[in-house]
């Protein structure tokens, strides 16, 4: 601890590191910090992690990034995977709500989670079928950022949670061709340019739905849609009902849940975690 000059308090050197209240000197060191990273940086302080003056800052450029691109307000859930440690990784920055790493997926920060291709996974602790959220049947999306690939040729989720009758996912068949789907009945497969980057599928209407990469359109279908699978999303596998399939020993960087987003969303929400993305040193 140090007292600043001119000012009657004291202000903690880390005061995220330590769970002190900031002074007036410290917060103009940080910019004028978003309402919603603050928040965030206090669930991450509640549940025994901390955060950085750095990265609390990319954060605050990041949510203020989505909300001046209209994304904000679709989301259900974020969580940035690729961060200082594993605390704020499962810390979402939207509701503040608390995801699982289950058997201990390798963290990595500023990078991410990545999994071993046989039981290690993230649990989001989303249904969509009860939340009440913005997720609905045709109004909905899922994204998620794809650090490091699947190491072998094999079929792996990056996010979903596929009942059998519903393919509600974003992942791959083989190295060659993505597969990907929400609340369809069939999944959207496309030959892979690069598997990397930031990947988002949309339900937009009962008989629409899309899938991007980087903003730039990959996939579409006109299958009709079905009832959200009643499983909590899971990242570096499938959960259908409970039973997990098809894990990835791929890195995620980050992963979202909410609404559905246009083009201009899908553009925006790219925009700012390229952004945020770039800040951190992921490629």
């Amino acid at each position: 601890r140090r007292l600043y000059a001119g000012l009657g308090r004291r202000a903690c050197y880390h005061p995220a590191r330590h769970g002190c209240v900031m002074d007036a000197r410290a917060a103009l060191l940080l910019g004028n910090v978003d309402r919603d990273a603050s928040q965030w940086q206090r669930a991450v302080l509640a549940s025994g992690g901390y955060v950085g003056s750095t990265q609390l800052a990319l954060v605050s450029a990041l949510i203020r990034n989505l909300k001046q691109g209209g994304v904000w307000s679709s989301l259900d859930r974020l969580w940035i995977f690729a961060s200082e440690n594993s605390t704020q990784a499962l810390t979402d920055v939207v509701a503040r709500a608390s995801a699982t790493a289950t058997n201990s997926p390798t963290f990595t920060a500023s990078r991410g989670y990545a999994g071993n291709g046989s039981s290690q996974y993230i649990d989001t602790n989303f249904n969509a079928s009860s939340a009440g959220g913005l997720y609905t049947q045709n109004s909905a999306h899922l994204s998620v950022w794809v650090e490091t690939a699947q190491n072998t040729n094999a079929r792996v989720c990056y996010i979903g949670n596929d009942f059998g009758a519903t393919f509600s996912l974003i992942g791959q068949l083989n190295n060659t061709t993505g597969e990907m789907g929400l609340q369809g009945s069939g999944s959207m497969g496309a030959a892979f340019g690069t598997r990397t980057g930031f990947w988002c599928v949309r339900r937009s209407a009962s008989n629409a739905s899309a899938t991007f990469q980087n903003a730039v359109s990959f996939a579409t279908t006109a299958t009709a849609s079905n009832a959200i699978p009643n499983a909590n999303v899971t990242v570096l596998c499938n959960n259908t009902v409970g039973t997990k399939s098809n894990y990835s020993d791929g890195r995620t960087a980050s992963a979202s849940i909410g609404g559905v987003l246009n083009d201009a969303q899908q553009t925006a929400f790219y925009a700012a975690m390229r952004a945020y993305m770039t800040a951190v040193g992921v490629a």
